[in-house]
């Protein structure tokens, strides 16, 4: 995506609760937009867990309470609330989450909203890190009633142990609606190195 960017193919909003994060995107994608909010299927506040490792932070409660270094109150919103009062841009056809365990919640906060997306990656876990998170097949099961099919599962570099916890799971509209929706596939599977189908 990254390619796409420099040359003015794709327009990212990015989202993020942490306001030190939410900047740094700022800065680094000066043409996009960034949101100092975290994704769900409210709007309203909820507790962040702030984590000693960078990026584990999540709106779910870390099983391992070691690994907690604060807490702090940050604002929700639904995605569809955002798309429809903040954006004034036409409805996102790819849509990636790595938002540790809050990836369903946001899913479903894009309501109707979904309807135009073609391609989803999602960060999804085979067992659970944080209380209450869903796992694989839950997002799954819930993205099928949607329309779309998992694709692809890329395991995080652990195929050698037989242990996986998580991947990159990569969804795609069971039905292709349009030529252009089919562009942005073909486009979306290069970019991720997904092979297209024999």
């Amino acid at each position: 995506m990254e390619i796409l960017y420099r040359f003015g193919f794709v327009r990212p909003v990015f989202f993020d609760p942490d306001p030190t994060e939410a900047n740094r995107l700022l800065v680094t994608y000066k043409l996009c937009k960034v949101f100092n909010y975290a994704l769900g299927n409210i709007d309203g506040e909820g507790l962040l867990h702030v984590t000693h490792e960078p990026g584990q932070s999540s709106l779910l409660k870390p099983l391992a309470s070691s690994e907690i270094a604060n807490t702090c109150t940050v604002p929700i919103i639904r995605g569809d609330t955002l798309l429809n009062t903040f954006l004034r841009e036409p409805k996102p056809e790819i849509v990636k989450l790595d938002i540790q365990g809050s990836e369903l919640a946001a899913l479903d906060g894009f309501g109707d909203t979904l309807d135009s997306v073609v391609g989803i990656e999602c960060e999804v876990s085979f067992q659970r890190t944080y209380e209450s998170q869903p796992l694989v097949g839950e997002i799954t099961s819930f993205l099928m009633s949607r329309g779309f099919g998992l694709f692809d599962l890329k395991v995080f570099g652990v195929q050698s142990t037989r242990a996986a916890i998580q991947a990159n799971a990569f969804y795609f509209r069971r039905e292709i609606r349009t030529k252009r929706e089919a562009r942005v596939e073909s486009i979306f599977r290069t970019l991720n190195r997904i092979s297209q189908n024999p």
